[in-house]
């Protein structure tokens, strides 16, 4: 018992001794594995908590995108969480100041510049992240320094500063990039290159980057940035592929609508319009898009502008500018104005309507980067104003010219009936007032529910458009259209008074007005501008060329449109050549012919300008353009007889024809661009195609008319087997077997045979046909023979190969694309899992997933489909598939690039598929 005693007391002080030679060997190590313990969860723990906080109010904050400029992927931050912010640089702070040795340092420094970097304070976030590089050994800490410098000079607008920062450090880290970081860095590296408008460079970027970025909202950012910069770059479909992405990491629901809307642009831009526009009448349908309604129906206004369907447009951008319960936003009304400007442009060619909404157009006041980037309604409005002006003017001049030539007799006849159309406006001016005079107004005094109804319809009923619209009629019948203008009442009671006297004082020539009775001798015409003699109407001629020249000019310089500019300055020159515009408005059209790259009519041009005015300014500037002396001009008559002295020498028909054409191609280059010039370039053409019309082109030709008689007799046949499969696939109770017959009918195509062997035009002498007549289009644009010339040009074009549906070569109507490589997954309409649901069958087992493989056409419809795996299925689970996807399987249409695609695609189903 003793014994054990003393062993226990041995064995107890041995532990005892070792546990203190532990304790004090591991002293130093043990404190400061404390520390480090106490400075992360204490201070570093709650700097980190009060960060994440500051991040989550400014995250929350709502974000507008503007879709027409860059929008920006690590987004600017917003006054929000400041105090949080605060808290987090403090504590990380107490970090640096009270535990310099703790391994926390370097994230307290991180933290720190990022907290300063959503406050706003960039200098000071810039110095921590300069800090946090130097200071650090960790790869990550040091790299994401990196990535948070290049958004702060994104805020400082250091934008070449960045650049040359951030390709650098690429460059340093080489290979050794963590992918997630890099791929941030190179996006910010994007969006510098963006603000100074490189967006080669940012192409890059983003192309080898946004795929490897983590965050969802930085990943559907990204792509919807790629698919502006890929729009900007002149590549459509790559941007419409961009923007169908963003919906794949969808984190927020006004950029996925602004993706959706750009894909539809895209579409319309690419000239496929019912794809665009069922693309805006779907997101239209919508129920998450009731306030979004006025911009799709502006969408779909424009789509049916592109389209050329301009009274449809018009309509429906009536109705967005009339709608009065969702109301539009200001710039979607701009452009609906703008949109009504170009129709009335465009296709009614009425210019003084489409200035007036080119006008309200520009009264919006919207900041030019709210707007697409073509949108000059401001300027337009302008020059369509000047336009209205101008036209007015000349045809006052024009109306007084033409009142001068009238005899009295004649003259009387024409103020007769101007009196009778200013009659009848007064007339009709009385009457209206009458109709608003006379107007009885039934106005209801039930109070029954009253309190419930100011509840529901708001103070005056103004939440109720109804009951506004009829309060407005109500006013309307009471008070009319009365101007918004002071002593309004005064003003109508004169001119009624005015009225009146006038109806009174006439009683022995007219009844009152409500008869429709006024006379003529009380309307007074102002006959006092009519020139009466030479001088008068010379002086308004002047005026009258000067106006002219002035509506060309305008055409000319601000409303791009040529060809009317071109007109006006002929009417000048042709009309009044005696006028001080004549000679200016035929240098306008040496330099319109030199904007139009027709270097030689203008020297033409330039040349009659010398000639019929040659002591004018604009003379001299065009000698001095050309290199003319005075000399030259003296001699200009004999040197033309000359020419067509030696162009007729070429008429003779004892030189060989050959020769001849030679000869005239000779001077037809070196006199040009003189008329002569231009009749013998059309004669080589002639007498060319004569040489080429030999025996070989007479086989030719019949063996070509022949060869296409047979073919349109075979495609009037298809066009027959075409309706037969028509109806017969409209019966619903044809056999599997008949309907994958007609349906092959149906989808099947018909080449046209080739007749290049028999084309007539072939050989060396259409070729040179060919080659004389694109010199003369180039050369003489408004030749006099031109028409021929062109009627041959066509005639001389090889047919193009075209391709019908047929049932002689059955074949796909297009190539059909792999799911697998486009990465695209064809959607099944009402959605898979009703399908699924229409294929249980208690009596049926699925032992294992099954696969089946589709072909499916560009309209969704199934062209074929086989069993992929397994190949054992029990013949009841196949006749029930085959009876569930005949009868229920339908595909939604599949857009790839802006168009509708055949794919071909393997479709698994879940083996679970009869199993609860």
């Amino acid at each position: 018992m003793i014994l054990h005693s003393t062993y226990y007391k041995v064995k107890v002080y041995a532990l005892f001794v070792l546990l203190i030679l532990i304790l004090g060997g591991c002293k130093t190590s043990f404190k400061q594995n404390f520390r480090d313990f106490r400075a992360h969860y204490n201070t570093f723990f709650n700097a980190k908590k009060s960060y994440e906080s500051g991040l989550k109010k400014n995250e929350a904050q709502l974000r507008e995108y503007n879709p027409y400029v860059p929008i920006r992927v690590h987004q600017k931050p917003v006054n929000a969480g400041g105090a949080d912010f605060q808290q987090s640089i403090d504590k990380g702070a107490d970090i640096i100041r009270k535990h310099s040795t703790s391994k926390w340092v370097d994230d307290a420094i991180e933290l720190i510049g990022k907290s300063y970097y959503y406050r706003q304070e960039y200098f000071s976030a810039d110095q921590k992240f300069q800090e946090l590089y130097n200071a650090t050994t960790n790869v990550k800490l040091r790299q994401n320094s990196v990535y948070w410098r290049g958004r702060t000079y994104l805020e400082l607008e250091l934008h070449q500063e960045a650049i040359n920062y951030l390709t650098e450090q690429l460059a340093i880290f080489s290979d050794n990039w963590i992918e997630e970081i890099e791929a941030e860095v190179r996006v910010v590296l994007a969006q510098h290159y963006v603000e100074l408008q490189n967006f080669n460079a940012a192409e890059t970027q983003l192309a080898q980057s946004v795929s490897k970025l983590k965050s969802k909202p930085h990943k559907a950012r990204g792509y919807f940035l790629y698919g502006q910069i890929l729009e900007q770059n002149g590549k459509p479909e790559e941007a419409f592929n961009a923007y169908a992405r963003v919906e794949n990491y969808y984190s927020d629901y006004n950029l996925f609508f602004l993706s959706r809307i750009k894909n539809g642009q895209i579409s319309r831009d690419l000239g496929n319009w019912n794809s665009a526009y069922n693309t805006f009448q779907s997101m239209a349908r919508d129920d998450k898009n009731v306030e979004r309604q006025a911009d799709l129906d502006y969408e779909l206004a424009r789509t049916e502008q592109v389209a050329g369907n301009y009274e449809s447009a018009e309509n429906i951008y009536y109705s967005v500018l009339g709608n009065e319960i969702n109301k539009p936003a200001q710039q979607t009304i701009a452009k609906s104005y703008y949109g009504l400007a170009e129709i009335n442009r465009s296709y009614y060619n009425d210019f003084s309507l489409a200035a007036a909404y080119y006008d309200s157009a520009a009264q919006q006041r919207i900041p030019t980067e709210l707007l697409p980037a073509n949108f000059n309604a401001e300027e337009l409005a302008t020059s369509f104003g000047e336009y209205s002006t101008l036209t007015q003017s000349i045809h006052l001049s024009d109306s007084l010219l033409w009142l001068s030539t009238l005899n009295e007799v004649e003259l009387d006849s024409v103020v007769l009936e101007l009196k009778k159309k200013r009659r009848d406006e007064i007339l009709e001016e009385l009457r209206q007032e009458e109709v608003r005079k006379n107007t009885l107004v039934n106005v209801s005094n039930s109070t029954q529910n009253q309190a419930q109804n100011n509840q529901r319809n708001g103070f005056l009923n103004y939440k109720n458009p109804v009951l506004v619209a009829d309060a407005r009629s109500q006013f309307q019948a009471i008070w009319g259209d009365r101007p918004l203008a002071d002593n309004w009442r005064r003003a109508a009671a004169i001119q009624a008074s005015i009225a009146n006297s006038t109806s009174f004082n006439n009683t022995t020539n007219s009844t009152n007005t409500s008869s429709g009775s006024i006379s003529l001798n009380d309307i007074q015409i102002d006959l006092s501008k009519i020139p009466t003699t030479d001088e008068q109407r010379d002086i308004i001629r002047m005026s009258l060329a000067e106006e002219l020249f002035q509506l060309g000019n305008l055409f000319f310089l601000s409303l791009n449109m040529p060809d009317s500019a071109e007109y006006y300055f002929l009417k000048v020159q042709e009309d009044y050549p005696n006028s001080t515009a004549a000679p200016v408005a035929i240098y306008s059209l040496s330099e319109l012919s030199i904007n139009q790259n027709n270097a030689l009519k203008a020297r033409s041009v330039a040349d009659e300008l010398i000639e019929r005015y040659p002591s004018t300014i604009y003379a001299e500037r065009l000698r001095n353009r050309y290199g003319i002396s005075e000399e030259k001009i003296s001699t200009k008559s004999t040197y033309e007889d000359s020419l067509k002295t030696k162009y007729l020498t070429y008429q003779s028909d004892d030189i060989p024809i050959l020769e001849r054409v030679d000869s005239l191609k000779v001077f037809a280059i070196k006199h040009a661009p003189s008329q002569l010039s231009e009749v013998a370039l059309y004669d080589v053409i002639r007498l060319y195609s004569e040489v080429a019309r030999d025996s070989l082109y007479i086989i030719n030709i019949t063996k070509y008319n022949e060869g296409i008689n047979t073919y349109k007799q075979k495609e009037q046949l298809f066009r027959i087997q075409q309706d037969s499969a028509n109806i017969a696939l409209a019966d619903t109770s044809l056999s599997k077997e008949d309907s994958v017959y007609w349906r092959s009918i149906l989808n099947s195509k018909l080449e046209a045979p080739s007749y290049d062997q028999h084309f007539p035009y072939n050989g060396a002498y259409w070729d040179s046909v060919r080659s004389n007549i694109k010199l003369y289009q180039d050369t003489f644009p408004e030749g006099v023979n031109l028409e021929q010339v062109q009627l041959l040009s066509n005639e001389l074009k090889p047919p193009e190969k075209e391709v019908v549906e047929s049932i002689d070569e059955s074949q796909e109507s297009s190539p059909f694309y792999s799911c697998t490589d486009i990465e695209i997954t064809p959607k099944i309409a009402g959605g898979k899992d009703q399908f699924l649901a229409s294929l249980k069958d208690e009596d049926v087992v699925l032992l294992s997933d099954f696969v089946l493989n589709f072909q499916i056409s560009e309209k969704g419809d199934i062209v074929s489909y086989r069993i992929i795996s397994p190949e054992n299925q029990s013949s009841e689970f196949i006749d029930r598939l085959e009876s569930v996807i005949d009868d229920y399987l339908l595909f939604e249409v599949t857009m790839y690039e802006g168009s509708a695609i055949p794919i071909q695609c393997d479709i698994t189903l879940p083996a679970n598929l009869n199993r609860e």
